[in-house]
């Protein structure tokens, strides 16, 4: 392995947590083909992409890069389709080619397939020129091409995948955001939760929120007026920013209170993070006032799919009634909804 490896490595994880973030906020199937365009050639320099669906996937876009065929195919015509794997073929064995590659230029194809369930919604086609640095020949070689290209491909088909369940996304406007402090508005978590959600499903991951209130709010804002609670919340926003993954979700969800969705995060460790918070608060809110006759702290509530609830409506009810419990509690601390009870077979 030269020495050069390692960082080409960290900058590719680098550009797909990116890429996550970008996802998060596409909206339709036209916002996912430019994000693969765009980002698999920031990944692997000299190499082009394109997204080809199945039939029937309801895709409008008129063209693909010149490497990659046909838009719209069967599964028939691609080998990674009919096997379930990622294919990597150099055009030099044509007679090897999947029936929808135009092997115009010499290089090396990848098929990479995009999952849903037990189905392929289709492939993420990526070509690497002989030309470019990373050799027809060398890219067929290395595994890393291909992890790394199936991550990109799982990230893909997770979006892909909620854009059918509900076609109406396509047509909501770019997700709004809370004017005082930066973070996402409520509806833009919501959706989000629903499609990492959809993607827990495929993918057999867990999915967690939070929902945490700033205790004694309406008391702070009283006694220390309006601009003080607004260094307040964008403080609290800040140190949220600060402590979030690039695919987590943060929101100002109304007044005092905030919401994060947190893709492949189990209930402990959504807690946990959700304790970091906690524990910060208080720095931040006796740096602004020292005369209060009573901290602001912060309460939250924990909720996980599939452990607490099984759609968006009733995993973010599980998070507030952990919430709710907390405050009951006497505030300050942090809750875990109770576990659904699964039926026994």
């Amino acid at each position: 392995m030269s020495l050069a490896q390692p960082a080409l490595r960290q900058e590719q994880e680098f550009a797909l947590n990116e890429m996550g973030s970008l996802l998060s906020s596409c909206h339709s199937i036209h916002d996912v083909e430019n994000a693969a365009e765009h980002w698999v050639p920031r990944i692997f320099p000299g190499w082009s992409a394109a997204l080809l669906l199945v039939d029937g996937f309801d895709c409008h876009r008129s063209d693909a890069h010149a490497t990659a065929g046909r838009l719209s195919f069967t599964a028939a015509d691609c080998w990674a389709l009919r096997y379930g794997r990622i294919r990597v073929t150099p055009t030099s064995e044509r007679e090897l080619l999947c029936s929808h590659l135009r092997p115009t230029l010499a290089g090396t194809h990848f098929c990479v397939p995009l999952p849903a369930g037990d189905e392929f919604l289709g492939i993420l086609h990526a070509f690497a020129p002989e030309a470019c640095a990373e050799s027809a020949s060398s890219a067929e070689d290395r595994p890393d091409s291909k992890e790394v290209l199936a991550g990109l491909a799982s990230r893909l088909s997770t979006v892909l995948a909620t854009l059918r369940v509900k076609p109406a996304l396509s047509t909501t406007p770019l997700p709004r955001r809370d004017s005082l402090t930066g973070l996402f508005s409520r509806s833009h978590v919501e959706e989000s939760l629903e499609r990492e959600i959809v993607r827990a499903e495929v993918h057999g991951k867990a999915v967690s929120v939070v929902i945490a209130s700033l205790d004694h709010f309406e008391r702070f804002r009283d006694e220390c007026g309006d601009p003080a609670t607004q260094i307040l919340l964008q403080a609290v926003a800040q140190m949220i920013q600060s402590q979030t993954r690039p695919q987590d979700v943060a929101c100002r969800y109304q007044r005092g209170e905030f919401a994060l969705v947190m893709p492949e995060m189990v209930a402990n460790v959504a807690r946990a993070r959700a304790e970091q918070f906690r524990a910060g608060i208080r720095a931040l809110v006796w740096c602004h006032n020292r005369t209060l006759s009573a901290p602001v702290t912060l309460s939250a509530g924990v909720a996980s799919f599939p452990d607490h609830a099984a759609n968006t409506t009733s995993l973010l009810r599980a998070a507030r009634g952990a919430l709710s419990r907390a405050a009951e509690c006497g505030r300050d601390r942090v809750m875990v909804a109770t576990a659904v009870r699964k039926a026994v077979a």
